[in-house]
């Protein structure tokens, strides 16, 4: 496994010096820290930079340990590696798709919300949070979840892949403390969340979460209360005239 690794015959590794393995982009305190466990007979692990014998360059996981004399004194150094880049490229990828996921998802002008089968958030985005803030501590999801309840309560029944969600419901609410009504037209669709618990290692088992999605109307909403308003009270004007 070392000489497909490396790309090395034994009778080009036997004799030399680790060095030959090494990649000098390494930083030069990974090795300072790495001798100064051994020099303490102390095991050591680390990610290093190494390169194969045709140049090309790898990520190696190593543990290193010393092997003890009967006399108490460092005889071997053991060392067991194996190469990581691969494995670091996908969590690269991974975190790099996170953190972009979750920079649009704050960005969004909308309320967003993914909550799991008993109501709990399990992420939201910042238009969220202030809304949390504008309503002074109270949860945003118990209000939306309250007036939603006759299209999410019957979905639950059903398997998550058989949820249909919905699009485009307005609901309206004010808070406890007497804030102004606010609308909102929301959207919500369930998905299937992997758990990523080490009890779950060995379950299939997906929980079912309903990401929801909520436009701010208000403003549009006090829009069209004016102008129905201002419709109302020219039709009363009209009316007074016509009787006088």
């Amino acid at each position: 496994a070392f000489e497909e690794l490396t790309g090395y015959k034994p009778e080009e590794l036997v004799g030399k010096n680790q060095s030959i393995l090494s990649y000098k982009v390494t930083p030069i305190d990974v090795y300072k820290d790495l001798w100064r466990h051994l020099l303490a007979q102390q095991s050591w692990n680390g990610v290093l930079i190494n390169k194969r014998k045709d140049g090309e360059r790898y990520l190696a996981d190593l543990t290193v340990a010393p092997v003890l004399g009967g006399d108490g004194q460092t005889s071997y150094y053991l060392a067991l590696h194996r190469d990581v880049t691969e494995v670091h490229e996908l969590e690269q990828q991974v975190r790099k798709q996170k953190v972009l996921i979750e920079s649009v998802v704050d960005a969004a002008p909308v309320v967003m919300v993914l909550l799991n089968n008993d109501g709990k958030v399990i992420l939201d985005n910042h238009a969220y949070k202030k809304l949390m803030a504008d309503l002074r501590g109270e949860e945003p999801a118990d209000i939306f979840l309250k007036s939603l309840s006759t299209v999410i309560e019957s979905d639950r029944k059903l398997a998550c892949d058989q949820r249909q969600g919905f699009i485009n419901r307005e609901v309206s609410f004010k808070n406890s403390q007497g804030i102004a009504t606010r609308w909102f037209s929301c959207s919500g669709v369930w998905v299937n969340e992997k758990h990523i618990t080490a009890d779950d290692y060995f379950s299939d088992e997906d929980q079912c979460c309903l990401l929801l999605v909520a436009n701010d109307i208000t403003q549009q909403k006090r829009q069209q209360n004016q102008i129905k308003t201002n419709a109302m009270r020219a039709l009363m004007a009209e009316q007074q005239l016509v009787h006088g």
